[in-house]
């Protein structure tokens, strides 16, 4: 947990580096790519972010954050309960 919990600390700090100012039109592509990435299986995620991030990297690294938070969130709840 500690070592994934690092990879995702080191994730956020890339990602902070390379986004370029948010505007509403890219906050809603994010959330777009995001919620179609979730519909994926999971084997199938990588392959379905390059086609939707077409080469943007900070595009990718943000929807890869919230992928991973939602992942995080998922497993707390499950183990939770």
């Amino acid at each position: 947990m500690k070592a994934e919990m690092g990879f995702e600390i080191a994730l956020l700090v890339k990602c902070t580096k390379l986004l370029p100012h948010m505007t509403p039109a890219r906050l809603q592509t994010i959330e777009q790519i995001f919620r179609a990435a979730l519909d994926q299986k999971p084997e199938q995620i990588g392959a379905f972010l390059d086609t939707a991030c077409e080469g943007d990297e900070p595009l990718r690294c943000k929807v890869e954050a919230l992928l991973a938070s939602h992942q995080r969130a998922g497993s707390f709840i499950e183990t939770s309960s």
